[in-house]
């Protein structure tokens, strides 16, 4: 059995801060050839995902997190709404979940690197996904994100890239450099988009955000960078909407396409809600244009 550690440690705040959080029980220890992964029980966050020390979703709020990561990109898609969906990592299926609850999409194509992280959370974390790995609509593609847009030259009419942050030196920077951003557009429709996170935007980690940010402006002509607070992240997330065409945020017109489009209203999230993600105050977005 798995000794229970008192605390868990994470170090992805802002430099010189380390929250410390109670652990109630481990639920799954192991490593693949590619990080380590840990799925606990948080006495203040319920079950989570811990990839090589760092918390990546927790149940009490990831919704918080991956409402705003998907449902304003696809809500700006025109009539009848988003088709295809390619997923880039979001091995706990909950990014997967959001997207199935669009009516309309007949296809969501998930791709992530590593199948250790996504069977152990399909096992422990089965309120993340709602089983959305078993939906007919669900293509799940264990492999890297990069070999696979290179190796299938399907299009989409949306793209959601949730990989892990883009720290400098991390092992997924390079995916937030131009070359990555201009291959993802090259599988984008014509008038599709794309939903990203771009890391920790808040204290000092705005500069990394602001170099992402420059890179996907490199690439798209219209992007609306946005932030969100998740609670267990102590934290404000970016999120950004990226496309060939103009994106406008009108509050009203997403409440009329979340309740016609959607079976199920988000938890967190209507129209005003996910135009407040977008108006970023004054000093962010300077930092965030530096």
């Amino acid at each position: 059995m798995t000794p229970l550690p008192p605390t868990l440690l994470l170090h992805d705040t802002d430099p010189g801060e380390t929250i410390q959080l109670e652990v109630k029980e481990v639920l799954y220890s192991g490593r693949s050839p590619h990080q380590e992964i840990l799925i606990v029980d948080l006495a203040a966050h319920g079950r989570a995902l811990v990839l090589d020390g760092r918390l990546q979703s927790a149940e009490r709020d990831e919704h918080v997190y991956h409402e705003a990561l998907v449902h304003p990109a696809l809500l700006l898609l025109d009539d009848p709404g988003p088709r295809s969906v390619l997923i880039l990592g979001g091995g706990e299926g909950a990014t997967l979940r959001e997207v199935l609850r669009h009516q309309s999409v007949a296809r969501a194509v998930m791709v992530d690197l590593d199948g250790r992280v996504v069977a152990a959370c399909r096992k422990h974390l089965p309120d993340h996904h709602a089983g959305a790995f078993d939906d007919a609509r669900t293509v799940l593609c264990i492999q890297d994100a990069e070999q696979h847009l290179r190796r299938f030259a399907d299009r989409h009419n949306a793209i959601v890239f949730d990989l892990v942050d883009p720290g400098e030196g991390g092992p997924a920077a390079h995916l937030f450099q131009p070359a990555f951003l201009r291959l993802l557009q090259e599988r984008l429709e014509p008038h599709g988009v794309l939903a990203m996170q771009y890391g920790p935007v808040f204290g000092a980690s705005v500069p990394e955000a602001a170099r992402v940010l420059a890179s996907v402006r490199s690439v798209f002509a219209h992007v609306l960078p946005g932030r969100v607070f998740v609670p267990s992240f102590y934290g404000t997330w970016g999120v950004l909407v990226a496309s060939s065409r103009p994106l406008v945020l009108d509050a009203a017109r997403l409440d009329e396409r979340l309740g016609r489009r959607l079976a199920k209203s988000p938890r967190s999230l209507d129209g005003a809600a996910a135009v407040a993600l977008f108006a970023l105050p004054p000093d962010i977005r300077r930092g965030l244009e530096a």
